[in-house]
C-alpha cells in the first residue's frame, strides 16, 4: 500500500528546504559555504581603513578564508573587532600574524597571514581564538621593503648616468651656458634688489597716510565704542520688532488674504457670468422690440389692431356693469324658494347703471 502524503506535509517540507536555501544563499553571499568545514578566528586592529564583510584572507596569495564580520569591541571602541573564517584544513600557529593590507590601488582590502615552517613547531590555534594583527601600508603591500633599497640604488644609478651624458654631450657648451646663467641670475638679482629699493620709496612716501589711516581706524574704533549702548538699544528694537513679527502671525494673515483674494476673484468670475447673462437678455429684448418696431409677429399685429381694441374696451365695459347688476339687484340672476314660497317679481330700478 502507497504512502498518502498530505497537502500539509507537502507544504511544509517545501517551506523547510525554501528557508534552508535562503539561509545557505544569504551565508554564501556573505563569504561562508555551510557545506565546508571551516574555524573562526578573531582580529583585532586600531583602524581597519574600510574594511568590509566578504573580504579575502590569503597565505602565500592563496584564498583560504573570507572576512565575515566588523564591528567595535564592546569594551573598547578603540579597537576593531574583525571575525574571519578559514579553511578548516589550514593549521595556523599561535605565533602567526594577520596583517591587514591594501588590495590594489583602487582600493580594497585583505587580510594575510605570516608565518613560516619554523612557526609550525609552535602550538596550534584553536577554533574561535584570538590572532595577532597588524597593518602594512599600500607601497610596502606592492613592493618588499627588502627591494626598495634595490630599487634606490638603481634610480640613483640611472639618474647619475644621465647626468654624466647630458655633460659629456655638452663639452665646452656647458661652461658657456653655465657662465650664461649665472650672469643671468645675478641680472634677476640686480633686478629684484631695484624692485626692492622702490618699494622702500613708495612705503616712505605712504608712511604718512599710514598713520593717518591708522589714527582714523583708531578714531572710528572710539566711536564705536562710545555708540556701544545705542547699538545695544538698536539690535535690542530689532529683536522687539521680531518678536513681535514673529508673535503676530504674519504667515496666518497672509494665509488669510490669499483666502480673501481668492474669493474676490471667485466673486468676480461670477459677477462677469451674471453680467454676461444680463447682456444676453437686454440683447434678446432689443432684438423683440426690433420685431414690434418692425411689424413682425402676433404681437405687432395685437398692438396695431385698432378694432381689437375696441372690442376689448367694450367687452370690459360690459362686464362691468354685469358685475355693478348683480351687486345691485342680485334677485334678478338668483332665484331662491323657501318653504316653496314664491319669489317676488324683478322691478326694474330707476337707475340702472346700464342707463348711465
Amino acid at each position: 500500500m502507497a504512502l498518502k502524503i498530505s497537502n500539509e506535509t507537502k507544504l511544509g517540507i517545501l517551506a523547510l528546504i525554501t528557508i534552508t536555501v535562503l539561509i545557505w544563499g544569504y551565508r554564501f553571499l556573505k563569504g561562508k559555504n555551510l557545506l565546508d568545514n571551516s574555524n573562526t578566528y578573531y582580529i583585532t586592529y586600531p583602524n581597519v581603513d574600510e574594511l568590509s564583510t566578504s573580504a579575502p584572507v590569503f597565505i602565500n596569495g592563496f584564498k583560504i578564508g573570507t572576512v565575515t564580520g566588523v564591528s567595535l569591541k564592546p569594551d573598547n571602541v578603540e579597537s576593531v573587532l574583525v571575525t574571519v573564517e578559514v579553511d578548516g584544513a589550514i593549521q595556523i600557529p599561535n605565533s602567526a600574524k594577520a596583517i591587514l593590507s591594501s588590495s590594489g590601488i583602487m582600493g580594497g582590502k585583505a587580510i594575510l597571514l605570516s608565518y613560516s615552517n619554523e612557526d609550525m613547531t609552535n602550538p596550534i590555534l584553536k577554533n574561535k581564538s584570538f590572532i595577532e594583527g597588524s597593518t602594512q601600508g599600500l607601497l610596502n603591500s606592492m613592493v618588499d621593503p627588502k627591494e626598495v633599497d634595490v630599487y634606490f640604488e638603481k634610480l640613483k644609478y640611472n639618474v647619475k648616468n644621465l647626468i654624466d651624458t647630458l655633460t659629456e654631450d655638452s663639452g665646452m657648451a656647458s661652461d658657456e651656458s653655465l657662465s650664461q646663467s649665472i650672469a643671468e641670475f645675478q641680472a634677476t638679482i640686480k633686478n629684484l634688489s631695484g624692485i626692492s629699493n622702490k618699494l622702500n620709496l613708495m612705503l616712505a612716501k605712504s608712511y604718512k597716510n599710514f598713520d593717518q589711516t591708522l589714527a582714523n581706524v583708531a578714531e572710528l574704533s572710539n566711536t564705536l565704542k562710545n555708540s556701544n549702548a545705542k547699538i545695544d538699544n538698536i539690535i535690542g528694537n530689532l529683536d522687539a520688532v521680531s518678536t513681535d513679527l514673529k508673535n503676530a502671525e504674519i504667515d496666518k494673515t497672509v494665509k488669510a488674504a490669499e483666502g480673501a483674494i481668492n474669493e474676490v476673484k471667485m466673486s468676480l468670475t461670477t459677477i462677469q457670468g451674471t453680467v454676461k447673462s444680463a447682456e444676453d437678455a437686454i440683447d434678446n429684448i432689443n432684438k423683440l422690440i426690433s420685431k414690434v418696431e418692425n411689424g413682425d409677429g402676433s404681437l405687432t399685429a395685437l398692438l396695431n389692431d385698432e378694432g381689437l381694441y375696441n372690442n376689448l374696451e367694450s367687452t370690459s365695459k360690459n362686464l362691468d356693469l354685469l358685475l355693478q347688476d348683480l351687486r345691485l339687484n342680485p334677485k334678478r340672476y338668483i332665484n331662491v324658494s323657501v318653504f316653496g314660497k314664491k319669489q317676488k317679481e324683478f322691478v326694474l330700478p330707476e337707475d340702472d347703471p346700464a342707463n348711465n
